[in-house]
């Protein structure tokens, strides 16, 4: 939602005046296919999905202000790329799992509490989750792919909580605004500083001085987190490389090799154990491991 924008006002389940829930079925998602919108702000050509039998090609359903309360009923969409599920009494993220499609997806204000069921849309690179319930940052690992992330009116307290989203290289535009973590006073300089690849916070373009300015800010501490992910990303790839090598040589039948070597040169017992501490049998027994790696790496 763009700044300005009123908030819709969502009664509770049993609410004076509540219609019944509205169920998401066939006659349901034939009235809301869409024209999918590009990214210049052209429309594609008018579906042919609403006929019978094609309406689940569509690639864009807008579900909004239909009294939904369950996420269900869209078994055979798998081609959708856009699903507005916004303004509706929501509360609970399912049955998503299958549309690994979809690349936008907005759940604004519904009355979800926890961000989950996600895992296996790893295409999705919009979400928004404005005005909701929600009071932790989660739920979004595999989503790798994610540029934009809106989670703004929300219940989020720990200024903290945004430190989970680090990791993520591809985001380039977050909305916190209206969470009560937001009212800190060093809200702004601190999410500059820890989200490195941020181009707008809270509808704002980045300012590459107020960047500057917020890395000063917490220099102490940005070091001691350069230094642990450092470690963690040499860690992981040397974990990567080894598991390569051991595929490549389970692939050639010589999986076992590495530890026949261990075994032999590395760990030994009994007489072996003493004999290896003396430098006559030492050194060679090094040239020994070395060769058996290097042709161990040339196989």
């Amino acid at each position: 939602p763009a700044p300005g924008c009123a908030m819709a006002v969502v009664l509770p389940k049993g609410g004076v005046g509540m219609t019944e829930p509205a169920v998401i079925d066939e006659e349901l998602c034939r009235r809301c296919i869409a024209p999918l919108r590009t990214h210049g702000g052209s429309s594609e050509a008018p579906q042919e999905s609403k006929k019978e039998g094609g309406f689940r090609e569509a690639r864009c359903l807008l579900l909004s202000y239909k009294n939904i309360l369950k996420i269900d009923g869209l078994i055979g969409f798998d081609k959708l790329v856009k699903l507005q599920l916004d303004n509706n009494i929501i509360e609970k993220i399912e049955n998503l799992g299958h549309l690994t499609s979809l690349e936008w997806l907005d759940l604004s204000f519904n009355n979800i509490s926890q961000i989950s069921g996600l895992d296996s849309l790893v295409n999705l690179t919009n979400i928004s989750l404005f005005a909701n319930r929600i009071t932790q940052i989660g739920g979004l690992d595999s989503l790798t792919n994610l540029q934009v992330l809106s989670l703004g009116n929300n219940l989020i307290t720990a200024m903290d909580s945004v430190m989970y989203l680090r990791p993520f290289k591809q985001l380039q535009a977050v909305n916190f605004v209206g969470n009560p973590f937001s009212q800190d006073a060093e809200y702004r300089a601190y999410v500059l500083a820890h989200l490195k690849y941020l181009k707008y916070l809270d509808y704002r373009l980045v300012d590459e001085q107020a960047v500057t300015s917020a890395k000063e800010q917490y220099q102490d501490e940005l070091l001691d987190l350069k230094e642990t992910e450092d470690a963690e990303e040499a860690a992981l790839a040397s974990a990567q490389e080894k598991a390569e090598k051991l595929s490549q040589l389970r692939a050639a039948n010589l999986h076992e090799v590495p530890k026949m070597r261990d075994e032999l040169l590395v760990k030994g017992e009994g007489e072996l154990l003493k004999l290896r501490s003396s430098p006559v049998i030492a050194e060679p027994v090094q040239a020994l491991r070395e060769q058996m790696g290097e042709a161990v790496d040339d196989y």
